[in-house]
């Protein structure tokens, strides 16, 4: 049993880093104060892929990938999103990699920066995602958050506090609260109107430690491509004691559609 433990938690342990992947909204995983387009819908797939230096993949987990889809529609100073997992083994108990197969999310932004001296936002990732039972840890939760973005020169920090980070309120079997700060920064490296590259790089605290890096392109005015790679600072976690599991890296690539509403409201 302990050994089925092992397995579900290595692969579920990075997927849930990739809750929306609203490339408008996010830094990689962490939110920031942005929001999608007022009455635009912003649309992105993208694949979700696990890599271990260990043994254990093969022997204890379903599948180490997955298709995801998210679709986030822009409000006056805020959004909703929708995110859909299509590898059922990927989400449920067979492998636990993140929260679904449908979650969803949202974002109200209390302050903008220019009018006030920073941007301030609230919100949640992981609404709605059910449940899983029987096992060494407790998911899936919805991850509430508060962040505060400011400018200085051409660089934007990122800097907030997130609870039951990607849907679990522990990790470990001392029951320890997955909570923790968040801070990134994002700056356009290449500039260009219908083509500007962004570096993207955050923090997360917590037992969940990480270093996360990616990259995110416009291809035209719609369309836009993001690459992500996560790096955890913790390398074994230990849902059930005297059984640690590797904590692996993540790979995310993607691509992102933004567009008209089509409705007045």
């Amino acid at each position: 049993m302990k050994s089925i433990f092992k397995g579900i938690f290595l692969f579920w342990i990075f997927s849930s880093l990739n809750p929306t992947y609203a490339m408008p909204s996010m830094v990689n995983y962490i939110p920031n104060c942005d929001t999608v387009a007022y009455q635009n819908f912003f649309l992105t797939t993208g694949i979700l892929k696990y890599s271990y230096s260990g043994p254990l993949k093969d022997a204890h987990v379903a599948t180490d990938n997955s298709t995801w889809y998210g679709l986030q529609l822009g409000l006056k100073k805020a959004e909703i999103g929708v995110d859909y997992l299509s590898n059922k083994a990927f989400v449920d108990e067979r492998s636990a990699l993140y929260p679904g197969p449908v979650c969803y999310n949202f974002k109200y932004r209390l302050l903008t920066e220019g009018k006030d001296p920073i941007s301030l936002a609230i919100g949640s990732y992981n609404l709605g995602a059910p449940k899983l039972n029987d096992l060494p840890f407790d998911c899936y939760y919805p991850s509430p958050y508060i962040v505060g973005t400011k400018t200085i020169r051409s660089v934007r920090f990122h800097l907030g506090y997130q609870t039951a980070l990607v849907g679990y309120k522990n990790v470990d079997y001392d029951k320890k609260k997955n909570d923790g700060v968040i801070a990134g920064f994002d700056t356009v490296i290449l500039k260009s109107k219908n083509h500007a590259l962004t570096l993207l790089a955050e923090y997360l605290s917590g037992p969940m430690s990480s270093i996360n890096v990616g990259l995110q392109q416009s291809i035209s005015a719609r369309w836009s491509w993001s690459f992500c790679s996560f790096h955890p600072l913790t390398q074994h976690l230990e849902p059930v004691q005297g059984s640690p599991v590797e904590f692996p890296r993540q790979y995310y690539f993607g691509v992102g559609y933004q567009f008209p509403c089509g409705f007045q409201f």
